[in-house]
């Protein structure tokens, strides 16, 4: 009888360590779209379960596989710019927030087909925001096989065809999902980084093609899984400054906006990783930014 108690006593202390040790999340400031009560951008307190002191945060979604399964919850601990995928199993909640705002998970590319993967992307993340368009949408949505048939035929599509531009590729897209998709260029980088703030913190994806430059930014927010931390991968493609080596193409996907630290943000879909990554929207866009040579594109109803 000694050893039972003494076991049950060692179950009730790992069960409790166990809990303790789930991230504890309270809604602090309430961001919503037209679609989800707990946007992207809402402002929460986070308490990672360990001996840190709880910290002030953004929520940055539920992040998802295309099947809107795997689910996790991104966070950004504003004191370190560090962005946490922490499991949707090892997350509390103190109180109901509503519905999350759903950031589709990228799939990491293979070889230079972006273009490729941008298309896949930004029509997997257009029905995941809820907007579920006509019933050709719903089909290639629903199955890996019907997926992966998409992908398929980006890549045929844009690679392997005539040479055929994004804007044309999105409008023919956009006919045969039940949207209305329109390609937008720039000459100010202010007025373009007004165009995809505004429709990314709408909940509305704009997928960007731009040129590269030489080389890879670092980017001063880093994003960790909290369950299997590793090595970070902080860098970024951007668009290229004016005046820099066009080292190619490149095409990802805005699929929300926030503010942190008193600067616009997007949470962007890129395949060269497999995880979100964060953009400081103004920097990006700056003024030395070669702004003519990129295209914006957004569909809707």
């Amino acid at each position: 009888m000694k050893h039972l108690i003494t076991v049950m006593f060692a179950v009730a202390a790992l069960i409790q360590g166990t809990a303790e040790a789930k991230v504890q999340v309270s809604l602090i400031k309430r961001v919503s779209t037209d679609k989800f009560s707990f946007g992207v951008g809402s402002g929460v307190r986070i308490n990672f379960g360990s001996s840190r002191a709880a910290v002030d945060g953004i929520f940055l979604g539920r992040v998802v596989e295309a099947d809107g399964h795997s689910d996790e919850y991104l966070f950004l601990d504003t004191q370190k710019t560090r962005a946490y995928l922490v499991d949707r199993s090892n997350t509390v909640f103190v109180q109901n927030p509503g519905k999350p705002q759903t950031v589709l998970r990228p799939m990491d590319q293979y070889g230079g087909t972006c273009a490729a993967f941008a298309f896949t992307h930004y029509w997997q993340q257009y029905f995941l925001g809820l907007n579920p368009g006509n019933e050709t949408l719903q089909t290639m949505m629903s199955s890996e096989r019907e997926r992966t048939k998409f992908l398929e035929e980006n890549v045929s599509h844009y690679y392997l065809g005539r040479p055929i531009e994004i804007a044309t590729i999105m409008k023919q897209y956009g006919k045969r999902f039940g949207a209305s998709c329109k390609t937008v260029k720039f000459t100010a980088g202010s007025v373009a980084a007004d165009f995809v703030y505004n429709y990314a913190k709408a909940g509305i994806p704009v997928l960007i093609d731009f040129n590269i430059g030489p080389n890879m930014l670092t980017s001063t927010y880093e994003t960790v899984d909290f369950e299997k931390p590793g090595s970070i991968d902080s860098r970024l493609w951007i668009p290229r400054k004016t005046g820099e080596r066009n080292s190619g193409g490149h095409a990802v996907v805005a699929a929300a906006g926030f503010t942190a630290h008193g600067r616009r943000k997007l949470i962007m879909i890129d395949s060269d990783w497999d995880q979100p990554r964060i953009w400081d929207i103004d920097r990006y866009l700056g003024e030395r930014t070669a702004i003519k040579e990129m295209g914006f594109t957004v569909c809707g109803k």
